[in-house]
Order: structure tokens, then sequence, then C-alpha cells
């Protein structure tokens, strides 16, 4: 009886075989992550946006919309970057009143007034001594990318005080009438008040983009440039009420004068 050589038998076992089997599944796996890692950072770049390449934390290119070609991490890193013609927009939310102060609003008496601070929030002080209320937007652009990135975190915040900064001073510098139409009949007499109402949102965003020169200048620049600056300006709403209730009672102020002066009318001619 002829009999298998016992080698045979060892490397027929289905031990040894599914031993083979995971060598080779754990071989490919191992070359299938080789490879996505080599070409991890080769991708397409859309047309909104930009990909600026950082060679061991130093910037080496910025590439506009198209295929980008770069090291695997950690030879080289890609952060995209909206793109140079890109206009983003953020709305200032420092400048508007807070949800406590709203709430506040809603159930504070004579007996249980708002607290300082509560009180105060969203609104502005201006030359004249008035309150004003201001909804600002600005639309800006990436103008340094390395800038931009290296603030990263930085930037919206550090936006937001540069354009509260502002509209403080721009306030602060200004009369009620010249920020919005407080008291209507005062529009025909002052036509100076009326250009730098129209004057108003070129002056913020010349402003803005002073105070981020500025911060260029030190060394501290955030990589953003204002391009335009949208302000919807309005009065608290107790002022409102009060602004109304001085119109009427001027109004029937007017009446009655006028009623006055028609008996009086009548009576000299009787």
């Amino acid at each position: 009886m002829n009999k298998v050589p016992r080698g045979t038998n060892e490397l027929s076992s289905p031990w040894i075989q599914a031993g083979r089997l995971a060598f080779i599944a754990l071989y490919g796996v191992t070359v299938l992550a080789a490879l996505a890692w080599a070409f991890s950072n080769v991708r397409q770049i859309d047309p909104q946006n930009r990909a600026m390449v950082l060679h061991f934390g130093k910037l080496e290119r910025v590439q506009s919309a198209g295929l980008l070609l770069a090291w695997p991490q950690p030879f080289e890193q890609v952060v995209l970057l909206p793109a140079a013609d890109r206009v983003l927009e953020r709305r200032v939310e420092g400048l508007l009143r807070s949800e406590a102060a709203l709430e506040g609003d809603r159930v504070a008496t004579l007996a249980t007034p708002l607290n300082d601070t509560l009180a105060g929030s969203g609104y502005l002080l201006t030359g004249d001594a008035g309150v004003v209320q201001l909804d600002v937007r600005v639309f800006y652009k990436v103008s340094d990318p390395y800038a931009y990135v290296l603030q990263a975190d930085h930037v919206l915040p550090a936006l937001d005080r540069l354009v509260t900064r502002s509209a403080v001073a721009l306030t602060a510098a200004r009369d009620l009438d010249t920020i919005l139409v407080a008291r209507p009949e005062l529009i025909g007499s002052d036509n100076q008040a009326a250009e730098r109402r129209e004057r108003l949102r070129g002056d913020l965003l010349q402003s803005i983009n002073q105070r981020l020169a500025q911060l260029t200048t030190s060394g501290q620049g955030i990589g953003v440039e204002a391009t335009r600056v949208d302000v919807q300006s309005s009065l608290p709403g107790p002022a409102v009420s009060a602004f109304n209730a001085v119109l009427t009672a001027s109004q029937q102020a007017d009446k009655a004068v006028a009623n006055a002066r028609t008996e009086a009318e009548k009576l000299t001619q009787g």
C-alpha cells in the first residue's frame, strides 16, 4: 500500500490554506490602503473654490479650479478656500438685540424693569444722544489665502468685532437724522442730512477696510477684504411709539389751531 508523504499532508491541511488566504487578503488590503494614501491629495477643485498647498506647514502654492496634484500627508496639506472672485456674506449678530433682551422686553414692567446690560443690548448711541438699531450684513472676499488659513477660526469673530467697532464709531459721529428719517419734517430743510444718509453704507465700508488694513500692516491680518455693506437702520420699539405719539399730538394740535382760527374768522365776520 502506497503512503502519502507527510509534508504533502501538512501543506494541504485546511489551516495552512486558510492562513494563505488570510495573508493574501491582508496583503491586498495593505496595497489598497497604500494607494489610497498615496493619492489622497489628488483631487478636483471646483470653480467656486481654490486650494492652498502647504509643504510641511510652509505655503507652497495656491491653485485655482482644476486637477490638483500634491503629495499625501504629512508631506503636503491641502486646504480648500473660496475662489478669489467669490463673495461671502456675514450678518453681524453682535449688533442685534439679544434673545434675552427680547424676552425681557415682553415681560418687563415699571415695577421690574430690565437691567442695564439687557436694556442696552442691540442699541447704538448717536452723536445727538439718540438711539438707533443697525442690522449690518457685510460681503467680503478672501484677499490673502495664507493669512486666512493662518487665522482659521478667528477670522469671522475678528470680522464681527471690526464691523461692530466701525458701526459704533460711525453712529457716534452722526446725528440721528443723518442715519435714518426720524423726523420727517426736517427732510426738506436739511439737504446735508439726506446726503449723509446716502453715504452711510459707503462710510461704513471704508471704515471696515481701513481697520482691516491696519491689522494687515501690524502683521495680524485676517486675509479678507470687504466689498459691500448692507445696512438696515431702525429705531427701538419704544422710541417708535414715542415718535408716533408726538407726531399724532402735533397733528391734533395743528388741527385744533386751524379749527380755532376758522371759528375766530367766523366771529370776526359776524
